[in-house]
């Protein structure tokens, strides 16, 4: 389960990776398909969407190879995953891209026989292959087809015909096409007169192309940079490629440039025109150091001729682009298995005087395997380059790959080339150890001494030991294993090592490290019986030996790990108990550092302190409604209560007669507000009225004609009070008051105002907000010029730019275009190009300009601003602009970078709110025939939509995934291997779901989750939530307990929602030490997310915390308090503010004791929600006395 679970995650970041490479490059590399692929067919199956995706990825996206190839690529993807049937039209589009010759009636057929019923986008794309091979008439039957269904004709469809007659050779019913387009009122856009100019390419007619291009002028129709290199791949297929530098000099050199000449350059390499390539990538600026490393690596991979390929790196290290570019083509053609390609390129590499590495040869000597005579001249090429193969090419890729049954004869030929006879037999050794043959090593190493070389000693007898000890436990051998292996293994005689400190017990003792740290090994992997580690481990060591801490293997360096713990004593080493890590000796913890998973400390849990809130005296009832009444602006409640006062006699302080005098400002009696002003100061002639209600005040008081007396207000409160509220607060007041200057006043009176509030009182900081009215005023009176005057003074003297848009809007009604390109020059100083660029474009597409907006996003460097383009769709969602925003998500289509996916999900929200299904499900066909891929909440919200309107899916909709981070959602794939015989027939998901929905459905899916981990398998994260749930609901406890401490225990919890219902079971029945068990496997956030320790209180308490029908309950509450006394500290972090309430409603006897414990906390912990708790306890019984005195 484990494995799935890895390859599961390892699929999803590979697609993640690829999708995010098609949308920010346009391209996919063949590894990345090929990984995709070999892992989709590991796992078994495949969602709906990573489908898909691999689908596409064989198509125009492959840029490095052709077209032969992705064919034969989507062939074996397709046939593979036969669950893909609802794919048909993304199999079409890829056969289109790759000019597959098929028949599309046989093509439709195989459709209708897998049940699958074609639609617009199928039928479009029947006609592009028909006009593929010039068939209009094969074209011309599906084009009345869909007529009789009523299916629309889009462009797409003119644009094929358009190729149609250019492939027929009928240039001029080619063009005629595009009046036909005009009078079905369609406008030709650029990838119209795109499949004009290649039917001209194909027949290399520049002149023709001219002509179009002139008229493309005309029309202020505009070609992408993709579309000039489109056509100079046509002439360089076509056989015209002296036309190719024409085209060329075309190119407007916009954002994305780069990767389109990365694209065309990959595709004219697989296709061999390297030359053309050549010519497109010299137009690319050189931005990093390694520039062309693409180029050479394509040219290795399409495979290009050695000579070819040398040619162009001198090229590029002559022009400055590439110094390491004959290395980068070495690396691919290693990569890419050519061998012979790999040994030309190396050879280049040392005559060019670059240097030259045994591991380069590693690769050419693995796939030269299983042919003696080939790695010989491997092996002598190495020599040939000065380049010796030293011991790791020799024993680990060199004689694994020959025939070394006869040791003499390995011996000979590598001499005879040579090498050193030390040289040669220690690998040779060494690799007889590896496979196992040591009667072999034995002799070849008596026959010819080894090199004296204590590391390459200690390498060989670390394998010989490990080899004889596999030996030694199969046969349980009483031989002694320190003579029959250390012996023999390392030879003792003198000389054989540096004198002094380097003699053979050094060896020696890195021996016997080495044999611990693999016994270690074998006891963790429970390999070796425990009875047999006695007997080796004194055997091994004499008296005076110590356990190394170097003798600790890293693979067992975990405090959840088993390790045999070594003492001395009296017999040598023995192996006491099977401990963890943290039980050996202190200086092996110091010299291998923090071990196990202690060392990632728990981030401290957050304190949230509840402030509390003033109570007040006896007339605290009256005033907690008064400002009920007050807060939601509810005047008429407000003088019923009122009134009552008056009735009862209670005085009217300052503050209620202010709170009136807000509500009677609000309600625009001014009369009503200045009496109740009156009254404040008259009932206490100190009172401060806020800076909020003199605005308010002061606002009214202009609105009604009396800006004088208005502004003596503001300055009064100023010299009394100076402003006491932070200036941001106030920027919505002071704008109230400057806009009921600019409505009722003059623009002098508005300018006034201006520098009385901000200037002057600086109640408000200027903003965009508060400097609106200076523009506005004039914008009231249609006098545009003094606007954008006020506008540029704004924006000189304090950056902001008031009223950009309803000026810009004015001038473009107007058609205004020197004032507009003002306004566009003063926001650009302020705010940027790109920013301004943004915003016009916008406010061209409120007032219906939707070729000028479109224009716009053709500006040379212009690229998708993803957070911006967000604003502007949200801005028009929210106004229930949507054909404004179907206007822009059609004229983003082409720009650099845009993520098409969240514009269409823009669109699907915009239908979705006046419940237009029709057009919500026709944007699931376009972005069909724009080859965009629907992510998965693209998809599930559609899906919600029809589902909601009674409407059929017309598509696979993916699963909640729990991670919301993740793009692609994961379908729960077959559990693999099962009980009972059942062995190669996994369990879907599906099937545990419908289990559980069935009646007694707890039981089939209990059965079905401990079949499955009787066959080491496990259900998946969701199904086993799902189980969790439903044995709850089955009232089985104990059984849901127990699958949530098992689904624990593999580093997993249950849904947040699924672990709550289950903690407030358990609370329910007093669980209280199976909830305490929980605790310490749950990470902090959830603990707090599911109120753990409130429920755990309530457990305590026995309180019936989930209303259902009363059970036995733990009572127990008294131990968890005395918990809490005893060791306060330890609950400051986990105190239950919610359960301590319930506790005092239902307890009010230890309220007492729980005050004390409050106290307690306060005084010396600083901690108040324990206080906070008994507050809001008597705030509702209604014990204001009470809750005042805390």
């Amino acid at each position: 389960a484990s494995s799935l679970q890895s390859r599961l995650h390892s699929l999803d970041r590979i697609l993640y990776r690829v999708d995010n490479e098609v949308r920010r490059t346009g391209r996919v590399s063949r590894r990345d398909v090929d990984d995709v692929f070999a892992e989709v067919k590991r796992i078994g199956s495949v969602t709906s969407s990573q489908g898909l995706l691999l689908v596409r990825s064989c198509g125009s996206f492959l840029r490095e190879e052709s077209p032969e190839q992705r064919t034969q690529l989507v062939d074996r993807v397709w046939s593979t995953l036969q669950e893909l049937s609802d794919h048909y039209n993304a199999l079409l589009q890829v056969y289109l891209e790759n000019e597959l010759k098929f028949s599309p009636t046989e093509f439709l057929a195989t459709m209708e026989k897998a049940g699958i019923q074609a639609n617009r986008v199928t039928y479009q794309r029947l006609i592009h292959r028909f006009c593929q091979e010039g068939d209009i008439s094969g074209a011309s039957k599906i084009l009345e087809h869909m007529k009789s269904q009523d299916l629309p004709i889009n462009e797409k469809v003119f644009n094929s015909l358009v190729m149609g007659h250019a492939r027929a050779n009928d240039m001029e019913n080619a063009k005629n096409i595009l009046d036909v387009m005009r009078n079905a009122h369609l406008e030709p856009t650029a990838d119209t007169y795109f499949a004009l100019l290649r039917g001209h390419a194909e027949r290399g007619d520049v002149e023709s192309m001219n002509k179009v291009l002139q008229e493309l002028e005309r029309n202020e129709v505009f070609l992408l940079d993709d579309h000039y290199l489109g056509l100079v791949n046509v002439l360089a297929c076509s056989g015209h490629k002296q036309h190719v530098d024409e085209v060329l000099g075309k190119t407007r050199r916009l954002a994305g440039y780069t990767q389109d000449c990365i694209n065309t350059c990959m595709e004219l390499l697989a296709l061999g025109h390297d030359d053309v390539a050549h010519k497109v990538f010299l137009t690319m600026t050189s931005r990093l150091e390694n520039h062309g490393n693409f180029f050479v690596s394509q040219l290795v991979r399409s495979g290009a001729p050695l000579e070819k390929i040398v040619q162009y790196c001198n090229d590029f290290k002559s022009r400055g682009f590439n110094t390491r570019a004959l290395i980068r083509c070495t690396e691919v053609a290693l990569l890419n298995k050519k061998a012979e390609l790999a040994l030309g390129l190396i050879n280049e590499m040392h005559k060019q005087e670059l240097p030259v590495r045994h591991h380069y040869f590693y690769p050419v000597l693995l796939s030269k395997s299983g042919n003696d005579d080939d790695v010989y001249a491997v092996l002598k090429s190495m020599m040939d380059l000065e380049l010796e193969p030293n011991y790791e090419t020799l024993g680990d890729f060199a004689l694994p790959a020959l025939d070394t049954s006869d040791p003499e004869q390995v011996v000979g030929k590598l001499k005879g080339m040579g090498m050193s006879v030390g040289a040669i037999v220690n690998p040779l050794v060494y690799h007889y150890l590896e496979t196992g043959k040591a009667k072999m090593a034995l002799s070849t190493g008596k026959r010819r001494k080894p090199r004296k070389c204590c590391f390459r000693f200690l390498f060989i007898s670390q394998t010989f030991l490990r080899h004889c000890l596999k030996k030694y436990m199969k046969i349980a051998s009483g031989e002694n294993l320190n003579t029959s292996i250390c012996s023999r293994a390392v030879p003792r005689e003198p000389g054989a090592l540096a004198a002094g400190s380097r003699n053979g017990s050094a060896v020696h003792e890195a021996d016997r490290t080495s044999m611990v740290s693999y016994i270690s090994v074998l006891v963790h992997e429970n390999a070796l019986p425990l009875q047999m580690l006695d007997k080796i481990s004194t055997e091994m060591l004499d008296e005076s030996d110590t356990l190394s801490p170097g003798a600790i293997p890293s693979q067992v360096s975990s405090d959840a790990v088993a390790v045999p713990i070594v003492t001395k004593c009296s017999c040598g080493l023995h192996i006491v108990k099977m401990g963890t890590i943290e039980d050996l000796s202190l200086d092996v913890s110091e010299k291998r550092g923090r071990l196990g998973g202690g060392g990632k400390e728990r981030p401290s849990d957050r304190v949230v302190r509840v402030g509390t809130h003033h109570v007040g005296d006896e007339r605290r009832p009256h005033q907690r409604l008064e400002r009920g009444a007050y807060e939601r602006h509810n005047l008429d409640r407000a003088m019923e209560i009122a009134e009552q006062l008056k009735k009862e006699g209670s005085p009217f302080t300052g503050a209620m007669h202010a709170q009136l005098l807000d509500l009677f400002v609000s309600a625009g009696d001014l009369d009503k507000a200045l009496e109740h002003h009156k009254l404040v100061y008259e009932t206490e002639p100190n009172f401060r009225l806020d800076d909020h209600k003199v605005l308010n005040l002061a606002s009214l008081m202009i609105s009604k004609g009396r800006f004088e007396e208005g502004l003596r207000l503001v300055e009064e409160s100023f010299a009394a009070h100076g402003v006491r509220e932070s200036p941001e607060s106030l920027q919505r007041n002071v704008f109230r008051l400057l806009n009921a200057a600019s409505q009722h006043g003059t623009p002098e009176q508005t300018q006034q105002a201006f520098d009385l509030a901000v200037v002057k009182c600086k109640f408000a900081p200027p903003s965009t907000l508060v400097l609106g009215p200076l523009v506005r005023c004039h914008l009231l009176r249609d006098d545009l010029a003094q606007a954008l005057s006020a506008f540029e003074s704004c924006a000189k003297a304090y950056k902001h730019t008031p009223m950009k848009n309803e000026l810009s809007r004015r001038f473009i009604e107007k058609e205004d275009s020197e004032s507009l390109q003002r306004v566009v020059d003063i926001s650009t100083e302020v705010h940027g190009e790109m920013n301004t660029l943004y915003d016009l474009m916008s406010y061209f597409l409120e007032c219906g300009h939707v070729r000028q907006a479109q224009k716009i996003l053709e500006t040379p460097g212009l690229r998708a601003r993803h957070q911006r383009l967000d604003q502007i769709c949200e801005t028009f969602l929210q106004r229930d602009m949507i054909t404004e925003l179907e206007h822009l998500v059609q004229i983003t289509k082409d720009l650099f970078d845009v993520n098409r996916d969240a514009m269409y999900f823009f669109l699907l929200r915009a239908y979705a709110s006046v419940n237009d299904v029709g057009r919500a499900l026709d944007v699931w066909t376009k972005m069909q025939e724009e080859n965009v891929q629907p992510s998965a909440r693209t998809l599930r919200f559609l899906a919600a939509l029809l589902r909601k309107e009674g409407q059929p899916l017309p598509f696979e909709v993916p699963p909640e995934e729990d991670d919301p981070v993740r793009e692609f959602g994961r379908r729960s794939f077959e559990a693999r291997g099962s009980a009972r015989g059942v062995a190669s027939r996994g369990v879907s998901s599906a099937a545990t779901r419908n289990f559980v929905r069935d009646v007694g459905g707890a039981e089939s899916a209990t059965f079905l989750y401990r079949r499955l981990a009787d066959s080491n398998a496990a259900l998946s994260h969701r199904d086993t939530s799902l189980l969790i749930e439903a044995l709850i609901l089955k009232e089985r406890i104990k059984d849901a307990l127990r699958v949530t401490e098992e689904l624990l225990s593999r580093g997993l919890h249950p849904w947040p929602r699924v672990l709550k219902f289950l903690l407030l079971r358990l609370a329910t029945l007093g669980e209280v030490d199976k909830m305490e068990a929980l605790r310490p496997q749950l990470p902090d956030q959830l603990v707090r997310s599911v109120s753990f320790d409130n429920l755990v209180c309530n457990a305590y308490a026995g309180q019936n915390v989930s209303r259902v029908t009363p059970l036995p309950r733990s009572g127990r509450f008294e131990e968890l308090l005395a918990s809490m006394e005893k060791d306060p500290a330890a609950y400051k972090t986990r105190f239950p503010t919610g359960g301590i309430i319930g506790v005092l409603q239902d307890k009010p006897e230890l309220e007492d004791r729980i005050r004390a414990l409050a106290k307690s906390y306060a005084d010396n912990h600083e901690f108040l929600p324990p206080m906070n708790a008994i507050w809001m306890t008597r705030v509702m019984r209604e014990d204001y006395e009470g809750a005042n005195k805390i």
